[in-house]
């Protein structure tokens, strides 16, 4: 499993800004992806060159609190199972949006 954002700091993302990050070596090839926090809501976009690792993706936010709603390529999924504002991703996607109450 590959975890995404944890770490970054609310500071990095002031005014809707976005953090990027290009050409990260990872087994599974380089991943790029692009995350960005407008008010409650944070869209993170990941490269479709991208090799999904076998065990998924794990992305975690700022926040680190439950999510109210996450849409998946356009398409709404099961809400925040974990409780601590990661969401897991098991299918290959390119745009995961996850809003905050």
């Amino acid at each position: 499993c590959l975890m995404i954002g944890a770490g970054l700091p609310m500071s990095w993302f002031p005014a809707g800004d976005s953090v990027m990050v290009h050409g990260l070596r990872t087994p599974w090839g380089p991943l790029g992806y692009m995350m960005k926090i407008d008010g409650r809501t944070v869209t993170l976009r990941i490269d479709s060159r991208f090799n999904m690792p076998p065990k998924g993706i794990v992305v975690q936010t700022p926040f680190g609190t439950a999510f109210r709603t996450a849409v998946v390529d356009g398409v709404t999924v099961q809400t925040d199972v974990r409780g601590n504002g990661s969401f897991a991703l098991t299918k290959p996607a390119h745009e995961i949006v996850l809003t905050y109450p």
